[in-house]
């Protein structure tokens, strides 16, 4: 559905926002671009729909390489591309339905054909009960709704969602998350969202990729993501989700005093062995002592992944760890002491 080939774009003062991205996005997908403040994902967003036109590259969306167009004709490709955004963006001097019916004036239909299309949105969002509201009256996630449903006007075939839960409690993020899955399956869109969060990614996405610096230096499904991220950033995302880093940064303060043969270990499961008995297993066949200092098993769509931290002693701990990986584990030695 979505294709950048090559793309980069630099502004007046030199700074290279994005830099020679390649990506490709499926139809129907929920697809998440994350990186820190500064890497690059919200210019590259507004490059999907040529907001901000690159310097290089293509930008081919529904087959359609949108750099070749006029601006005709790029204004009614971009009817097929939806928008939300962080601040939401509304017309406080309009009502609810105002706000809604926006996008749909000169479009061509009728006065009851799109108060029609504007109440049939509404209640897609679960907003009936506000048409006649202002913003002003609205918390953040109903605001959020409004811009979701204005977004799916013109019955967009991609809607692009740039930080989109960045300035929403964590309850009202989940209640938008839950509605940005449900459109993606009642209405068959293609989803791009922007975030710094990887818990949103994490809760949404079916693909990530990571950027830093304007590249994306590190792609793939969510599971192969946080079950093996490669990058020292993506490992730095995947444990802020997971709260790996706060087990980090306790141990790191506490510096446990281990024995001459033991070790701090992470322990790294994912859904091929989560149901194995491996930790017994081990202790058994190799005579080694195991204690299991931090734990956490979640599910990653619906695939169960987890962690444990423990502390490992015995003379057989090179054959017990090789024995974990050729069962799939990922076996990480900690240094804290």
């Amino acid at each position: 559905m979505i294709e950048l080939i090559n793309v980069s774009k630099t502004f007046d003062n030199q700074v290279e926002a994005v830099k020679d991205v390649t990506l490709r996005i499926k139809p129907k997908q929920i697809f998440g671009i994350i990186g820190y403040s500064g890497a690059g994902k919200s210019t590259l967003i507004r490059l999907i729909n040529l907001l901000e036109k690159p310097d290089q590259g293509k930008v081919i969306v529904d087959e359609v390489d949108l750099t070749t167009l006029d601006q005709k004709q790029l204004r009614q490709s971009r009817k097929k591309i939806g928008m939300i955004f962080q601040r939401f963006n509304l017309f406080r001097s309009r009502t609810v339905f105002a706000n809604v019916r926006y996008p749909l004036e000169g479009s061509g239909l009728t006065n009851i054909e799109i108060n029609e299309r504007v109440n049939e949105l509404l209640q897609l969002v679960g907003l009936s009960d506000k048409a006649d509201s202002y913003p002003s009256q609205l918390s953040g996630g109903q605001m959020q709704r409004v811009g979701i449903a204005r977004a799916l006007a013109n019955r967009p075939k991609v809607l692009l969602c740039d930080e989109a839960t960045s300035a929403l409690d964590p309850q009202t993020t989940q209640s938008i998350l839950k509605l940005l899955k449900e459109l993606n399956k009642k209405l068959d869109l293609t989803i791009v969202v922007i975030t710094h969060q990887m818990s949103v990614v994490k809760d949404i996405c079916d693909e990530v990729a990571i950027m830093d610096q304007g590249s994306v230096v590190e792609q793939g499904s969510i599971l192969d993501v946080f079950y093996n991220p490669t990058y020292e950033i993506t490992k730095q995302f995947v444990h802020s989700a997971d709260n790996i880093d706060k087990v980090d940064e306790y141990l790191a303060s506490k510096r446990l005093e281990l024995a001459q043969d033991e070790n701090l270990i992470l322990l790294s499961y994912s859904n091929i062995n989560t149901q194995e008995a491996l930790i017994y297993n081990m202790i058994k066949q190799f005579d080694i002592k195991v204690n299991i200092l931090f734990g956490n098993i979640e599910l990653i769509g619906d695939n169960p992944i987890g962690w444990l931290v423990i502390i490992i002693g015995g003379k057989q701990q090179d054959e017990s760890l090789a024995y974990l990986r050729a069962n799939g584990v990922r076996v990480e030695v900690k240094h804290y002491v």
